[in-house]
Parts: structure tokens; C-alpha cells; sequence
């Protein structure tokens, strides 16, 4: 302690230290400064305040530049001086290299014509008149050494060419100023009351110095808090750097800011959801009027028949009456002893399906009241009072009113609260489950519509598709090329062609947004970086999967990469310098159609031709956990919840869910949604989930099946969308707004757009 407290100790004045010179070369001592040494580096000039040293580098800094430029500016204009005699000696050398070439086929011509001559004259040639021919050579002779010293004097004309020689010198004319960026700094004796620290324009009102610090006491009268290198002098101990004020606020700005940020996401959150409530309220007053609308009407429409049906009898002359009617007629005066207990029995009759109407509408209208209860209970619960918040009070007390809403209706066989006194026949009984308002589980409307505008031919099978996370580039398999394009809310412009693979790509997956990994049909798999706005091959593994790639995962949390294949194997990736196969998962007995893992990438479910379902627990590799034999292939599965499951049989109308039940320890079938579909289906398109907005899309046959979550946790299909073939792939963007997709009856790229209503 004792050491430590003597370390802090200034030697010189024996103060504490306030300041330490960042200089490694000064002596140990010399560079630790109480606020005596301070104010003496202040009065001796060795110190200097900001603004002074900013306007010092930047004289030093146009100096700089001033002599730099002048050199870069010699050296442009030497260029350019060569980059002309280049361009007419390449027009001097065409001529000249053209004329040799004139001279060499002229030459080429009068040898041939020579050749022609000499076959003509030897074939005339023979034993009579073999004497009398003589073939001059000297003329040849000469015309070859012509031709000879013709072509090398062009030749020595060109090497020789001044041009060329003027261009070496004019290379040798570059340069380069050596000197470097120094900062230097001489100081005067005129520059004695210079402060070294950063400083405020505000003086202090005793010595009439700019402040430089602070005193961070509370108790301190705020008037009083900021001080000058005088004050610091006076009271060396209490004082506060204006730099470490400084940052300080810094700190504290960028905490409230976050602060308020956070405040702002949870009210937005909390707004979007008391509009969600509300509209459900809405939705469900409107459904509930108009079902009470159409079974008022529909009772009033028999009642009517029926009231028109006994008038009709009332009258009627028993001459022109059937045997059989008149019997029956007979018979109802016979049976009621009296009028009295007729019309009590009919009165109790119509009093009875009174009673039962009006409670099945009662326990309809308590079903609402329990729904709009509980969506104000969530209002109210999202409603957070604080001091920076003010509620209305119509705000406050709509809880309160909703818990004391009188039901329209009341229990009794002789009023309903719409002063009308109803009897309904018994053939008009109200079942209670017919007025059960469905549109309390409703979502807003949605669908997915096609942009005309975006769309793109392709006439080369695309196999796969994928968005990267960002949402603004999609990667296309075209055939054996990799097609990438920019994507700004649904607009799909072209940007590169990436040339590498020799099969069909089947399978993409992006590491980063601008990183992502290519599959083939033959197992070849290629790792890709942006760099420059081109795509640039990392990395390739070619030996690894010996048939074709059907999808491609990537575990953030583990950086690794897992793939299936036809291969009947699962290989798990792994990256030290580069990536190696760090496991091969070979329990399939046939092709592995699909993979995908848990939120918190512990569980890995794979499924394939071989009609398995599997299950694999990660602990240092992956092991397998559970085996779930199913009625056919399953070519689509995903995880949307931690222990969550679905998956697309190939033969099923079904999307089926597996909940992992914490008893058994194993995963179970616990619920199916029906979805358009057929009974076949293909590779490719794997399963799009959309966290935000708890929806999922999966292919089937020829549709696609969209599916949301409803208020009861129960997943039911909204839209299903059809291509009139099996032969179609695509992908959904991460924020579930855009689906692309190719099919092979358009040959096109087309992207659509999810609408809200």
C-alpha cells in the first residue's frame, strides 16, 4: 500500500500525479506530472491547446501535399508525353510491318511463279535437245539478296526507331518525392500562456483562463464546478479533467440513447399488438352481428311459411280435402281434451325452443365477452405508466367497462333484448357450434401476389434458389452456373455469372451475406466470397460426396456446415484453415433427402428415401438420438420451435408436427394441418419459416402451401398456390415478404410479393 501510494506521489512538488506523458523515450519520472508540473509545462511553452496543433498540421499537411502533388503532376505529364509517341509509333509500325509483309508475299509470289516455270521447262527437257538447255541462276542470284538486305534494313529501321529510344529516356524521368509526413513543433517564448488540454471558450471569472476541468462534487453550487489551470493549482486534488468529462457524457449519451431505443422497440411491439387485439374485437362484433342477422332472418322466413302455411288451412272446405288429411284433422281435435291444455302444450312447446335459442346464443355472446376480456387483459397488461407516459383515462377504464358489458340477450322465454318475443319451431334449432365465431382465431388476411413486372426468363433448370440474410441478393443454379442478382423490394436486376461447377447445382446456403456454398449434381461443393463485387472461389471439395448434394445447412453457433446426400451420408464441416470433413453420418439406407437443425443447433432431424425419420443429439458429435419410421419419403422437415418439429410427407394431405414430449424423452406426432397436394412429389425446394410472423411455406405436388399460426398455437393453411407441374423450385426470404421461384412451364424467374390486408 505504502509503495503504491508513493508511485502516485509527484517527487518534485511531492502532490499527486494528474497526468502521464505518453512519450516512451523521456525519462520514467519526467513523464508522470502533478498540477504544478502541468502549469510549468503550461508557462514553459512545451505545452499547447488543440486548436493551435490542428492548424500546425494542416500548414504541415498542405506542404505536404503541395510538394507531392507537384511530383505526381510531372510524372502524369511524362505519361502522358510517352503514351503519344506510343500511340504514333503504333501507327508508324503498322505501316511499316504492313510493307514488310507486301514485300515478303510479293517474294512468296515470284518463287512460286519460278517453281512453275522450272517444271514447265525440265518437262521439256529429254535426250534430243538435253544439250541445248541452259538455266541462268545469277539473276536468282541476285533477286534473293535484294529481298535479303530489303527486309533487314526495315527491320534495323524499326529497332532503331528514335521513338522508341525517346520513350526510354522519358521512363527514366519519373520520380518521386521521398520526403514523409513528419510532425514537428518548435515552440517561442511568446506561447507562455498556452494550455495543453482540451479546453472550453468559457473563462474562468477569477483568473480569467479558459476552463480545462470540472469538480464532480454534488455539493458544489454549479456556478462554482469548472475551473481553470489557476484553480487546478489551488486545489490540485478535487478537480476533474474536461476530457474525462467528456467521455463521460459521451457514455452517458449513448446510454440513454440505447435506453430510449429500447422503450421505443417495446411500445412499438406493444402498439402492434394492442392492434392486432383490437382488430380481432372488431372481427369478431362483425361475425357475431352478422350471424345473429342471418339466423334472425332464417327465422323469420319459416316462422312466415309456417304462419302463412296455417292461414292457408284456416277455411279450407273439408269437401275437396284428401281422406287421409281429414283424418288427421279428426285426430288433433280428439287428442287435447280442451283448448286450454292444447295451447299449453303448444305454449310450453314454443317456450322450450325459446329457452334453448337464447342459451345457445348467451353462451355465444359469453364466449365474445371472455375474448374481449382477454384481449384487454393483454392491452392492459402491455400499457406500461411511468412518470415520462401519460394514459387517458377512456384509455384506462376500457378494461373496466368491458368487465360490466351487459349480455345483449337475456335468459328468459318470454323477452330477448331486441323487444322481440321469439318462437322458433324445433326445426330450427341453433346448434351452439354454429355460432362460434371462427374469426376470433383469424388472422389479417394475406396472400402472396405475383409482381408481372419481375419477372425474369431462364431457360436453363434452376434446381436451387436462395435470398442471402440480408434480403438483397438472390443466387440462382442455373444449370451448371451460379446466376447471382440484387433484390430491392421485389426487383431482381442481374449481376454476375459464376462459371465453376460441371453438373447441376442442387443446393445453396449462405454462410454470410456475402459468403454462400454451391452443391452439385456429382458431389462437388464450392465455397464462395464477394470481394470487389465479384465472386471470388475460396475453397473446393471435391472427394467428399461421391453423388449429388440435396441440401446444405450452416451451424452458426459450432461454424460448422453439415450436407446430405444421394450417398446415403450426412458429413459435418468444419473449418481450421480451411474446411475439412469432421464427421460422416451413414445410419440412412438410402438417399438423405433433408436436414435441419434446432434453434440452438443441439438437434439435428434427417430423413430419406428409406422412409426413416431421424433424430441426432449433439454432446462433443452428433449420436443418434431416435429413429421414426413413416408411411413414405419425406422430402421437406424443419425446426420451428427448439423442440418442434414438421415435416411434408410425399403421399401424406398432411403436414404433419413432432413435439418432443419430456416423459418418454422421445419426439411425437402432435398435430396435422391438411394442405393442398398430390400424391408425388420431387426433390428440392426446402421448407421456408418465417419466426416473425409464425408462418410457414412448403411444397407439395404442384402447389405451394402457406400456412400461419393461429391464436391457438394451431398452424392451419391461408393460401395454397399452384404451378400446374412438380417441376418447380424456389425459396422465401428470411422476413417471410418475398417468395422467388422457378418452374419449368414458364421457364421463368418470377418473385411475389406478400400483401396484408
Amino acid at each position: 500500500m505504502y509503495n503504491n501510494r508513493e508511485d502516485n506521489i509527484c517527487l518534485i512538488h511531492q502532490l499527486q500525479i494528474e497526468a502521464i506523458n505518453m512519450d516512451l523515450n523521456s525519462d520514467c519520472q519526467l513523464r508522470r506530472y502533478c498540477s504544478k508540473c502541468l502549469i510549468e509545462k503550461t508557462y514553459d511553452g512545451t505545452l499547447c491547446i488543440n486548436s493551435e496543433i490542428n492548424d500546425h498540421i494542416q500548414e504541415i499537411k498542405n506542404n505536404f501535399l503541395e510538394k507531392k502533388a507537384f511530383y505526381l503532376k510531372h510524372n502524369i505529364n511524362t505519361i502522358e508525353t510517352i503514351q503519344n509517341t506510343v500511340q504514333n509509333l503504333k501507327t508508324n509500325f503498322s505501316s511499316s510491318f504492313n510493307k514488310i509483309y507486301e514485300n515478303l508475299q510479293a517474294e512468296k509470289k515470284r518463287l512460286q511463279d519460278q517453281c512453275e516455270f522450272l517444271q514447265k521447262t525440265l518437262d521439256l527437257v529429254n535426250l534430243d535437245n538435253f544439250s541445248q538447255f541452259k538455266l541462268s541462276t545469277n539473276e536468282n542470284v541476285y533477286q534473293i539478296e535484294s529481298f535479303k538486305n530489303l527486309i533487314k534494313s526495315s527491320l534495323d529501321q524499326i529497332k532503331n526507331n528514335e521513338s522508341l529510344q525517346f520513350c526510354i529516356q522519358e521512363i527514366d524521368k519519373l520520380e518521386e518525392e521521398k520526403e514523409e509526413l513528419i510532425f514537428t513543433r518548435q515552440f517561442n517564448n511568446e506561447e507562455s500562456n498556452i494550455i495543453a488540454t482540451p479546453s472550453l471558450k468559457i473563462q474562468c471569472q477569477e483568473h480569467k483562463k479558459q476552463i480545462i476541468a470540472f469538480d464532480m462534487n454534488i455539493n458544489r453550487a454549479k456556478e462554482n464546478r469548472m475551473a481553470c489551470i489557476h484553480c487546478i493549482e489551488q486545489n490540485p486534488n478535487q478537480y476533474t479533467s474536461l476530457k474525462t468529462v467528456q467521455d463521460k457524457w459521451k457514455k452517458f449519451e449513448e446510454f440513454k440513447k440505447n435506453q430510449y431505443q429500447q422503450i421505443l422497440d417495446q411500445y412499438k411491439e406493444n402498439k402492434d399488438h394492442i392492434l392486432e387485439q383490437l382488430q380481432i374485437i372488431n372481427e369478431a362484433h362483425q361475425e357475431m352481428n352478422h350471424q345473429i342477422t342471418l339466423k334472425l332472418n332464417d327465422y323469420y322466413q319459416n316462422l312466415t311459411q309456417q304462419i302463412e302455411q296455417i292461414f292457408n288451412q284456416m277455411g279450407k272446405n273439408w269437401a275437396i280435402c284428401q281422406q287421409k288429411e281429414i283424418y288427421d284433422n279428426i285426430e288433433n281435435l280428439i287428442i287435447p281434451t280442451c283448448n286450454q291444455e292444447f295451447s299449453c302444450n303448444l305454449q310450453e312447446y314454443y317456450t322450450n325452443q325459446e329457452n334453448c335459442v337464447n342459451l345457445n346464443i348467451f353462451d355465444s355472446i359469453k364466449k365474445i365477452k371472455e375474448t374481449l376480456k382477454e384481449s384487454f387483459y393483454q392491452i392492459f397488461q402491455l400499457i406500461k405508466i411511468n412518470s415520462n407516459l401519460q394514459i387517458k383515462q377512456k384509455e384506462i377504464q376500457i378494461y373496466d367497462k368491458i368487465t360490466f358489458t351487459r349480455s345483449p340477450f337475456q335468459i328468459n322465454s318470454k323477452q330477448v333484448d331486441l323487444s322481440l318475443s321469439i318462437q322458433i319451431p324445433s326445426k330450427l334449432k341453433i346448434k351452439s357450434k354454429e355460432i362460434q365465431i371462427q374469426m376470433l382465431q383469424k388472422q389479417k388476411y394475406f396472400s402472396f401476389e405475383n409482381l408481372p413486372s419481375q419477372k425474369i426468363a431462364q431457360d436453363e433448370n434452376c434446381y436451387a434458389l436462395i435470398f442471402n440474410p440480408n434480403n438483397n441478393l438472390l443466387v440462382a443454379g442455373c444449370g451448371s452456373k451460379l446466376q447471382t442478382f440484387t433484390f430491392i423490394d421485389g426487383s431482381l436486376k442481374n449481376q454476375s455469372i459464376i462459371v465453376q461447377h460441371q453438373n447441376n447445382v442442387s443446393a445453396l446456403c449462405f454462410i454470410k451475406f456475402n459468403q454462400f456454398i454451391s452443391g452439385d449434381s456429382k458431389g462437388q461443393i464450392y465455397f464462395w466470397i464477394e470481394q470487389n463485387n465479384d465472386w471470388i472461389k475460396q475453397q473446393e471439395i471435391l472427394l467428399e460426396h461421391t453423388e449429388q448434394i440435396n441440401q446444405i445447412i450452416f451451424s452458426a453457433k459450432f461454424n460448422q456446415i453439415i450436407t446430405c446426400s444421394n450417398d446415403k451420408t450426412i458429413k459435418i464441416f468444419a473449418f481450421t484453415q480451411n474446411w475439412v470433413c469432421q464427421q460422416t453420418l451413414d445410419s440412412h439406407q438410402n438417399y438423405v433427402c433433408s436436414i435441419a437443425l434446432n434453434l440452438s443447433e443441439t438437434m439435428l432431424i434427417s430423413s430419406g428415401s428409406d422412409k426413416q425419420l431421424k433424430v441426432y443429439k449433439r454432446k462433443h458429435k452428433f449420436t443418434l438420438m431416435q429413429n421414426i419410421q413413416v408411411e413414405d419419403i419425406i422430402y421437406r422437415l424443419l425446426f420451428i420451435e427448439e423442440l418442434k418439429f414438421c415435416v411434408q410427407v410425399s403421399s401424406s394431405i398432411h403436414l404433419s408436427f413432432y413435439n418432443f414430449d419430456e416423459k418418454q424423452k422421445l419426439f411425437i406426432l402432435s398435430q396435422t394441418t391438411e394442405v393442398q397436394n398430390q400424391k408425388s412429389c420431387i426433390q428440392g425446394f426446402p421448407i421456408g419459416f418465417c419466426k416473425q410472423s409464425s408462418m410457414i411455406i412448403c411444397k407439395h405436388g404442384t402447389y405451394i402451401n402457406i400456412l400461419k399460426k393461429m391464436n391457438n398455437q394451431i398452424y392451419r393453411t391461408e393460401q395454397s398456390i399452384n404451378f400446374d407441374t412438380m417441376y418447380f423450385y424456389g425459396a422465401m426470404s428470411s422476413d417471410g415478404n418475398h417468395i422467388a421461384t422457378w418452374d419449368y412451364k414458364t421457364k421463368q424467374i418470377q418473385v411475389r410479393k406478400l400483401i396484408q390486408n
